[in-house]
């Protein structure tokens, strides 16, 4: 009887310890592994080199058109005592300043994925400065004691063409900007015909003047 007992009680512990371990096993499954891990690995695309050939000279990219005034005094004093007046006569005249790149007959491009930088030369002003003379609106007058308002026009009309030079350096920066564009068309019209290349907001031109970084 005493056998029989223990073996009976052995038996539900046994029951009892498998039972236990099924539900540990069932409640661990409630909580799934985590799902595995990829690495994608990257690398930076290459950039090469690609020759742009160019007829060389000067490549005219930009123009700007100003209303421009100059003038001109002629004072005089007698004998360091009296004062005789001023003549003034006045100009105003409608200036074209055109603007330049020096071109090389083998203009290097540097293409990275569907970005193509390019440098360019200085933004030079074309020389000589044209100017409409129709345009030329004048004034001059003589001083009480003067004479010489006629003389004193001609001379500023003589200077015209010296003092629209000196002026185009002013207006450089305001035709960098227009000239930036008339060179991406350039390149990119190029590169559509010898390039695997596309107009579209993916495919850039990037053109940079002396000294400017990177973007």
């Amino acid at each position: 009887m005493t056998i029989h007992v223990l073996s009976t009680t052995l038996l539900l512990a046994l029951a009892a310890a498998l039972l236990l371990a099924v539900r540990v096993n069932l409640i661990g499954d409630r909580n799934p592994a985590p799902a595995p891990t990829s690495t994608i690995a990257t690398s930076a695309q290459s950039e090469r080199v690609v020759v742009m050939p160019t007829a060389g000279g000067q490549l005219e990219i930009a123009t700007v058109h100003v209303r421009e005034a100059f003038a001109r005094s002629d004072s005089k004093v007698l004998l360091d005592l009296l004062d005789l007046g001023a003549t003034v006569s006045e100009v105003r005249v409608d200036a074209t300043y055109r603007y330049h790149i020096e071109m090389k007959t083998h203009w290097p491009l540097r293409i990275s994925g569907k970005t193509c930088v390019v440098r360019v030369n200085a933004l030079e002003p074309t020389l000589p400065v044209a100017f409409d003379s129709r345009s030329i609106e004048r004034r001059t007058s003589s001083g009480w004691a003067r004479f010489n308002k006629g003389e004193n026009l001609r001379a500023l009309e003589r200077s015209l063409t010296q003092q629209v030079a000196e002026r185009a350096p002013l207006y450089r920066s305001r035709a960098q900007e227009a000239g930036r564009q008339v060179v991406v068309e350039f390149v990119t019209t190029w590169l559509l015909k010898e390039h695997d290349w596309k107009r579209d907001p993916e495919h850039r031109v990037i053109v940079l003047f002396p000294k400017e970084p990177l973007p």
